[in-house]
């Protein structure tokens, strides 16, 4: 693993709160489901100070569809998430000289499991995201593995970091050039963790940003 930090989601969340609309749809798999800024969107503030971080489970076949969080009565609860504090982010980063192999996909699963031990309880999956960053795209066998896999993948393409021309600026990065991103894929596990964030709203708007 050679970067390991938080991801913050609270960013997609609150665009989420820009563009929505009262019939969209959640899916209960959906981090909106456990986050604790949904949830104080939702209660009015006498109802958060007398509320602990617990969310109801409810195992319906789509969750609520608004932006915020309600609770009713005889429900098992669940422990909120923070969508800006508690979302750890995986990264391993390759250098490939033409594509990302399956055999890397596989790999990343190997990864996972020794720095996400505690698979068996279910936030750990929701918490922890494994983060591919390539200068290389994937090939359509890996494209297949990563679809198949049971853990959250982001794939991340960058341009290749280039040295300045003179020498003594190699030591100097804001002289370097490249690393713009280039493309992101994830696969069904993030996209469904995701669901209600905008995220592929946001991910446009920063790619075309990063091409001009």
């Amino acid at each position: 693993m050679d970067l390991y930090g938080k991801w913050n989601l609270n960013f997609f969340y609150q665009t989420h709160l820009k563009h929505y609309s009262p019939k969209q749809k959640i899916s209960t798999k959906s981090l909106l489901n456990r986050a604790v800024e949904a949830m104080n969107h939702e209660l009015d503030p006498p109802e958060q100070s007398s509320t602990s971080q617990t969310l109801l489970d409810s195992e319906s076949s789509s969750s609520s569809h608004v932006p915020g969080l309600k609770s009713s009565s005889g429900k098992r609860t669940k422990k909120l998430i923070s969508l800006e504090n508690d979302i750890n982010a995986l990264v391993q980063c390759k250098h490939v000289a033409n594509q990302i192999s399956a055999q890397t996909i596989r790999e990343l699963s190997g990864i996972y499991n020794f720095h996400v031990p505690d698979q068996n309880f279910k936030n750990s999956i929701l918490k922890n995201f494994i983060f591919l960053v390539s200068t290389g795209p994937l090939t359509p066998q890996a494209t297949v593995q990563l679809n198949l896999t049971k853990i959250p993948i982001v794939f991340v393409t960058v341009k290749l970091l280039r040295f300045p021309v003179e020498e003594d600026e190699v030591y100097d990065f804001r002289k370097w050039r490249g690393g713009e991103l280039t493309g992101v894929y994830y696969n069904k596990v993030v996209g469904d963790l995701v669901d209600g964030f905008d995220m592929k709203l946001v991910l446009n708007v920063i790619l075309k940003g990063c091409s001009k």
